[in-house]
């Protein structure tokens, strides 16, 4: 609810004034979200668009923002209002050469299908980034199938959800995780955390050793560009950075190549489907891509 552009705004401000240098606007990158606004709220009219991109503006007190996406566009309640409607309106304020306050536009969502139906009615071409989730994760490799076609147009990729948002984490997702409907999914991957705790025996630092795994299997690719992480805490986040820069060992692709055939065997490229979404992932697999 603009939180953490607040926090991140001033932020910014204060490292500016103490060293203009290190830290102007040219020194980094900033992204946001239009479409949905909450947890239930989603407006994906152009109107909407420009009165969120305006408020980002003004709370990260900067002139243009460098990434914008069509976020969670499979909640949309007509999916043609965001190829016919919403990126042609930020194509149009990414085009203008005189102010140009966009200056890359994306789409973001969990369903694959629906994310590619998107780009294909609006134009590949024209789309800079997506970013995906869960889609190349521990269980789930699908983000494969659509890689030939997103590469073919130079379209960057953004990855979040690494850990299958929390069910490949030790205290496990959190209350509003669709998968908690799905035991499937839970058993699936609390057999996995106790295997692989059990190999490394006992110790707080072992509870993260499936994580490890998790994000090794996302750095160790050449075709995500980004792998988009929600560090709670500084300990986290240097962990993510020191997985980032560390090679992976034969003993980790087999672990991870064994979990992928036996443990996780039964939700294997499975994916749980948020209530609201149906219709539109349904159309969007009706599509006939050439």
């Amino acid at each position: 609810m603009g939180k953490s552009e607040h926090t991140l705004g001033h932020i910014l401000q204060d490292l500016e004034l103490e060293n203009k240098e290190a830290y102007n606007r040219s020194k980094y990158h900033l992204s946001t979200k239009v479409g949905r606004y909450g947890l239930n709220t989603f407006d994906f009219s152009a109107k909407k668009v420009n009165e969120s991109l305006n408020q980002s503006l003004e709370i990260l007190q900067c002139d243009h923002i460098d990434m914008v996406f069509v976020h969670d566009i499979e909640f949309a309640e007509h999916l043609e209002q965001v190829w016919q409607e919403t990126l042609p309106f930020l194509f149009e304020l990414k085009s203008n050469k005189h102010k140009p306050i966009v200056r890359h536009i994306g789409v973001s969502g969990m369903p694959l299908s629906v994310l590619d139906h998107v780009m294909s009615r609006f134009g590949y071409q024209h789309i800079d980034t997506v970013l995906t989730y869960n889609s190349h994760i521990l269980f789930n490799n699908q983000l494969l199938n659509y890689l030939p076609r997103w590469k073919k147009h130079n379209i960057g990729i953004i990855h979040g959800g690494t850990t299958g948002l929390g069910l490949l984490t030790p205290q496990g997702p959190p209350e509003w995780h669709p998968a908690n409907h799905l035991p499937i999914f839970r058993e699936a991957c609390e057999e996995a955390m106790k295997y692989v705790t059990k190999r490394k025996g006992v110790g707080n630092d072992h509870n993260w050793e499936l994580i490890r795994l998790a994000f090794l299997y996302c750095f160790d690719t050449d075709f995500i560009h980004s792998t988009l992480v929600g560090a709670t805490n500084e300990q986290e986040f240097l962990r993510y950075v020191d997985w980032s820069a560390m090679p992976v060992h034969k003993e980790d692709k087999d672990l991870i190549l064994w979990l992928q055939h036996n443990v996780f065997a039964p939700v294997m490229n499975r994916m749980w489907v948020n209530p609201g979404t149906e219709k539109n992932i349904c159309n969007s697999h009706l599509h006939f891509y050439k």
